[in-house]
């Protein structure tokens, strides 16, 4: 069984928080075991558990790891950066800075914001690197980079990948399209490696999905009564990569759509055994149902579990062929 006592929490069964563990652990208990089994490393356990105790007792009694010095002089260089003029987005009342990206070593000019320069690339969540070798873009790879936003980690991917390498980005939602194409503009040597494929990633290619937009929150559904105002075409990864001779890293952060997706990639899982960094913190059912499917798979892979932020956002599940 999951021990809290053996990762240093000792936590008490009263009142509301009886209530959130009988809510949270307890009715997925054989699950969350499951994917407690599954990690690799005790950072990943470690991990594993005290995100779960954040969950349960909230930022008022758990302080997480992240939350250390290394994280605040991040945040601190990033807001030191060069910058220059503002752009408003137009879904969320925040501006964007165009900021100059060299001081840290890399050479990109992004319109984006403190926190995502300090997460993609100061910090960067879609990366493991507690083990060796790192689960992380590498030279020459082909990437698929589900949930490109702004562009920050399509322009990363594509600085890392080198230029023999290529990144195919997933974004769909208007307002973040015309972002990323203007971050594309400022940096036409890496935006060569970058393909845009505006679609949903999804289990197949013949879905029509509705949205509101939200930016970078922006979530599909296949429901036509949700009040959606726009729609959008799919498609899986499998159906991209009937075009591509390989697939080295997935990355997916799009808002609940993880598994849909993953399923619609089983064929490219199988055949390519690529890196993997998904996202599974949109819905509390993705701590057991993602890592349980990838695991389903059995395609020999070590997994990991790493967290990129303060707060209960950016988790993320790694997994990398043996």
């Amino acid at each position: 069984n999951i021990s809290l006592k053996k990762y240093g929490y000792c936590v008490t069964s009263h009142g509301g928080f009886q209530k959130r563990l009988n809510d949270k652990i307890i009715k997925k208990k054989e699950g969350l075991i499951n994917t407690f089994r599954l990690l690799c490393d005790d950072y990943s356990r470690h991990a594993f558990v005290e995100l779960l105790t954040y969950q349960l007792m909230g930022s008022k009694r758990v302080k997480l790891w992240t939350n250390c010095k290394e994280y605040w002089d991040a945040k601190t260089r990033a807001s030191n950066l060069p910058t220059w003029e503002e752009i408003k987005f137009k879904t969320h009342s925040f501006n964007l800075t165009k900021t100059d990206l060299n001081p840290i070593g890399y050479p990109i000019t992004i319109y984006t914001r403190t926190n995502a320069i300090t997460h993609q690339f100061l910090i960067p969540h879609y990366e493991y690197d507690q083990v060796d070798p790192p689960v992380k873009v590498s030279n020459n790879d082909f990437v698929i980079d589900a949930g490109a936003c702004w562009g920050e980690t399509s322009l990363k991917f594509a600085h890392d990948c080198g230029s023999q390498g290529r990144v195919y980005s997933f974004e769909f939602e208007p307002d973040n399209l015309e972002i990323l194409n203007k971050n594309l503009k400022l940096n036409p040597e890496l935006a060569d490696r970058i393909s845009i494929i505006k679609k949903a990633l999804w289990s197949d290619s013949a879905s029509n999905l509705f949205f509101n937009n939200r930016g970078p929150s922006t979530k599909v559904s296949d429901d036509q009564d949700n009040q959606a105002h726009q729609s959008t075409s799919t498609m899986s990864i499998d159906d991209l990569s009937q075009s591509i001779n390989r697939i080295d890293f997935i990355k997916m952060d799009i808002e609940g759509a993880e598994l849909p997706a993953l399923k619609g990639a089983e064929k490219t899982l199988r055949m390519h055994r690529p890196k993997l960094a998904i996202a599974i913190y949109h819905k509390e059912d993705d701590f057991v149902k993602i890592p349980q499917y990838i695991d389903s798979l059995n395609l020999n892979y070590s997994f990991y579990i790493d967290h990129g932020t303060i707060h209960k956002e950016e988790t993320v599940f790694f997994a990398r062929p043996n």
